[in-house]
Order: C-alpha cells, then structure tokens, then sequence
C-alpha cells in the first residue's frame, strides 16, 4: 500500500508529542509514572540542542548522555502514539479510550517484552489498527457492541476485526488460525449472515526482533525495501493459508514499522508499512467487499511538512 512521508523538526516533534501527552492526561493517565515520560525527556533534549545548535556530539560518553539506539527507541514509539492520537476523535467516539491506558504501559522498547508484559503493546496496535481504518473513512463501531477487537460497518454488513502481534515466523500461523476462527466466532454471536471480517497481523518483531534501523539512500529505496518486506511475507504466507480454512474472512493485513536512517536528508525516519491481501476462496460479493476495503485503506492522507531532523512515512 502507499504512503505518503512527511517531516518534523525536532521541535514541531516536540510540540506535537506534548499535544498527545495532553489528550492522554485529559483522560485520567498518569504519563509521569508511565514509558512515555522517557520519550519525553528525550525528545525535549532533541528539541532544546536544535535550538541551541549543540546536535553535534549528541552521543558523547558521559553521565546521563543520551544513546543513539535510546533516541531511536524513543522517536520510533512517538511515531506509534502519533498515529493513534491522529484519529483521536474517531477513537473517543468508539469507546476504545479504555484501552488507552493499557497502551501506555510495558518496557521501554518491544525488544524488552515477554509474553507477561507484551499486552499494553498489544493494545497499541490495535489502537493502529483503529487510527488506520478510521483514515480510510470508516465509521469504527463501538467497543461494547461487539467482543472483537475492532469493527465497522461496510454497507450492509459488520466486519470484525481481529489484531495478532506473532513474536516469531513459527507463531505466524496459529495466530492466523486463532484470529479466523475468533472471527467465525463474532460472525455467529452477531446473528448477520452477511457479517464478516479481516485478521490485522503486525509482524515488526518478526522482520526487525532487535530494532535495528535500516539504511537507504532515498525514499525511493525506503518504499522499495518497504514494498519487499510485505510482498515477501505475502509470498510465503498465502500459499499455506489454504489448510486453516479462513471461511468468514475476508482478508489479511500485515502491518511493520521501524526506523531507518535516509542518506538524502540525513535524518532517522519512522516507517510504517501496511500490505494487504484477499484470502482465498471468496465468493463473489465477498470479493467484492474485500477489494471495497483494500481500496479504501490505500487512500493517502494529510501529512504535516518541516525539516531538521524527523521523518515519517
């Protein structure tokens, strides 16, 4: 799917971070207490060098200087806020603001987690998932009218969506297995006919497990190299989708995001990729439904422009 990129500067960063720390507050949650009060610090020290112009050894040996990996760290998880509190209204409105305060919590970084401590993670993306839909000009139902993790109306039908968070290449599938007959299980409690759904796998731990950034000349090559990790994970999944019988779904998106250093603008730049793919087996108006919504999740949004330092795609 395409994406647009966009530009920060540390400080439009800064400001546009504390706008989210704001919302968060306004519902009660003690952002001191939580990882993101790390980000914070982190990008006001960015912001206040900039302005200072005191970027050059940034990472110099002594106490209490920042790391380039911490830094990275951090930009990369306020990209993840950004694009929950994007669609803010959507997600209020949903009843989902609940999972808010789950989403806050956890390590400092996913390379941290464990299956103990992998939930508020896990309730971030789903968060991502909601932000993303609602992008692509879907009204999100609401949280208490439906078990799933996610769903919205498509015309005459509700379609549920389920969000996984596989740790590795070998869980891929029995969390696809688990996700297809979770939604079988919501189509039945809904009592459509008509209902159906689509599975949401964020596969970041399993193309990136040490959070590594990449590095590419351009943002031709980033989307290139983008582009490859989707189609390649396509390509080995859907052959062996066949034998889990994903009847009531309709599709399968594959979401990863990283960091990557752009050696044309010299500066780190938060990815988010999303691919999309029908799965097999579809009848005609379930075909049909599938592509409405492949289409509409392709759709570009707004992106905010500016320079020195932080870069989105």
């Amino acid at each position: 799917m395409p994406a647009i990129s966009s530009s920060l500067s540390y400080t439009d960063l800064a400001q546009e971070f504390e706008a989210a720390i704001s919302w968060l507050s306004a519902y009660g949650l003690a952002i001191e207490h939580a990882r993101l009060a790390r980000y914070r610090a982190v990008v006001r020290e960015l912001s206040a060098r900039l302005q200072a112009g005191t970027l050059e050894g940034l990472f110099e040996p002594r106490d209490g200087a920042l790391t380039e990996r911490g830094v990275l760290e951090a930009l990369y998880e306020i990209g993840e806020l950004q694009a929950i509190h994007r669609a803010a209204p959507a997600i209020a409105a949903s009843g989902l603001i609940n999972r808010l305060g789950t989403a806050v919590k956890g390590p400092l970084s996913y390379t941290a987690e464990t299956e103990r401590s992998n939930h508020p993670r896990n309730a971030a993306f789903e968060l991502i998932v909601a932000a993303r839909l609602s992008e692509a000009g879907f009204a999100l139902g609401t949280s208490t009218s439906s078990r799933a993790d996610l769903w919205f109306p498509l015309e005459a039908r509700p379609i549920f969506v389920e969000c996984k968070r596989p740790r590795a290449q070998r869980s891929v599938l029995p969390n696809l297995r688990e996700a297809f007959s979770q939604i079988r299980k919501r189509c039945d409690e809904s009592r459509r006919p008509r209902a159906r759904g689509i599975v949401a796998l964020d596969v970041t731990r399993i193309v990136n497990p040490e959070f590594r950034p990449i590095w590419v000349d351009s943002e031709a090559a980033l989307e290139e190299v983008l582009d490859k990790l989707t189609d390649d994970l396509f390509d080995d999944l859907l052959p062996r989708i066949g034998g889990i019988k994903p009847r009531r779904s309709l599709a399968i998106i594959v979401r990863v995001s990283l960091m990557a250093y752009q050696r044309d603008v010299s500066r780190p730049v938060y990815c988010q990729q999303y691919g999309y793919a029908l799965t097999p087996g579809l009848s005609a108006s379930e075909r049909l439904a599938a592509e409405t919504i492949g289409q509409r999740m392709q759709g570009n949004r707004p992106s905010p422009t500016g320079s020195d330092g932080y870069a989105e795609r």
